[in-house]
């Protein structure tokens, strides 16, 4: 590791940890909930308004969805996979 570029590093260090896919569900959970406090405070929602609040959680699903089955499989082919840095091959 000591060789190697940083943005080799680094890059490896993102994809290891999945800090982009967990960031972009932080965020999706922050816009609910703020979507959440403003639709409870409003006194007489219309039906654009509810359609919103439906369009928002729909995505949130949708993208939760989407990223339990990546860490699913990426955390079972990872598991799974041949250590290829044995001298033996």
């Amino acid at each position: 590791m000591q060789g190697e570029p940083m943005v080799k590093v680094t890059s490896s260090v993102i994809d290891e940890l999945k800090i982009l896919p967990r960031l972009m569900m932080l965020a999706i959970t922050i816009m609910c909930f703020q979507v959440t406090n403003w639709m409870i405070g409003l006194d007489d929602p219309t039906l654009n308004q509810s359609g919103f609040c439906s369009v928002i959680f729909g995505c949130f699903s949708a993208c939760f969805a989407v990223w339990l089955n990546k860490e699913a499989k990426t955390d079972r082919i990872a598991s799974n996979a041949p250590d290829t840095t044995r001298s033996d091959y």
